[in-house]
């Protein structure tokens, strides 16, 4: 009888013992994750991306330290190692529109519009709130398959949709001036440049991006705008 409570009391330390284990070593990645972040913030990227690596060494299932090397890959254009994070983060995460939409940024800066097509799409799909992706699949259907109107179509879903947001007179007048019927988007194998095209038409237009993370909410900026300008500075489309 003493040798069952005896084994009783230690099966009851023992989980204690890997309970208390268990919250510390949470406590540890959570703490790693903060400081990998404050560093990201800090722009002291190296620093940030040792620390993330650390934080999923611990917890192989942490989708923002993920994502968040994902963005380190990409300031660095290091485009294979983003889509690897951005890929992990995706199917780990509750919100993957964030993700999706970085990942069809890097296929416009790998002019893999279909692919990008793709993934903006499904960051819309995933997110409806993700309102910079409608402007993105306008974009590729007026620079890469020369749909005028699908991008009219998908840029007055966006204006619809994102009233508020600091493109919104810059975009509208762009519909205005494609929707004119001397603006004429001449076929693939015209000879003619888009550049050329858009001057015409007297349009100017360029990709968007998202925010990156937004550390004081938590979760994704969803502007389109990115005040980060360095964040994919050198996409295909003048990001």
């Amino acid at each position: 009888m003493d040798d069952i409570k005896i084994m009783r009391k230690s099966g009851v330390l023992i989980m204690v013992l890997f309970l208390s284990f268990s919250l510390f070593s949470q406590d540890n990645v959570n703490d790693l994750f903060k400081l990998g972040e404050k560093y990201f913030f800090q722009k002291k990227y190296p620093i940030a991306e040792q620390t993330l690596l650390k934080v999923i060494e611990q917890n192989p299932s942490h989708p923002k330290a993920y994502s968040y090397l994902g963005d380190i890959n990409l300031f660095n254009r290091q485009y294979n190692n983003a889509l690897k994070y951005y890929n992990l983060a995706k199917n780990l995460s509750a919100r993957p529109g964030y993700e999706y939409f970085r990942i069809g940024q890097i296929y416009l800066e790998l002019k893999n519009s279909e692919e990008a097509l793709n993934s903006f799409t499904t960051a819309y799909s995933v997110d409806p709130s993700f309102k910079p992706s409608l402007y993105q699949i306008g974009y590729i259907y007026l620079i890469y398959k020369r749909n005028k109107s699908k991008t009219i179509e998908y840029w007055k879903k966006f204006i619809n949709e994102a009233p508020d947001d600091v493109q919104y007179e810059q975009v509208k007048k762009a519909i205005t001036m494609l929707e004119d019927s001397s603006c004429e988007i001449p076929g693939e194998n015209s000879g003619i440049s888009m550049e050329e095209v858009l001057m015409n038409c007297g349009a100017i237009v360029k990709p968007e991006f998202a925010e990156t993370h937004d550390k004081g909410a938590g979760s994704e900026n969803q502007k389109v705008n990115n005040d980060t300008e360095e964040l994919l500075n050198d996409a295909p489309n003048g990001f």
